[in-house]
Formats: structure tokens, sequence, C-alpha cells
């Protein structure tokens, strides 16, 4: 089984999903993004943020699928 991780941090939310290259999407997780707005006009987001959300859907889609 040939799998594939594709990863999607956006404005509101990282989504990650598992791919497997002759079944199609195996496994899906999400967390949303904050969006700090400290003035008008303004948006902010923590990169450190991203990064947990990637490790934890990273972790959850493995955790879920028998690979």
């Amino acid at each position: 089984m040939t799998l594939l991780l594709g990863i999607d941090v956006g404005t509101t939310g990282t989504k990650s999903l598992l791919l497997d290259s002759e079944k199609g999407v195996v496994a899906e997780a999400e967390r949303p993004n904050q969006l700090h707005s400290i003035n008008p006009g303004w948006a902010e987001e923590d990169t450190s943020e991203w990064w947990r959300n990637v490790c934890a859907t990273t972790r959850e889609l493995v955790e879920g699928v028998d690979v």
C-alpha cells in the first residue's frame, strides 16, 4: 500500500488527509487556526499553532490507520 500525506495550512484551519494510491482518501483530520486581530484591518496567526496542528492532525491520521 502506498500512502500519501496531504497538509493544508489555511487561514481558518489546518487540514490533513491520508491518501491510498488505489483507494483514495483513507483518513482526514482538522484543527482550527486562531486569527488574531489586534488592530482594525490587521490579521495575524501564530506559526507555532500551525506546527502544533500539523503534528496533531498527522498523529491522528497515523493512529487511525493500520500502517
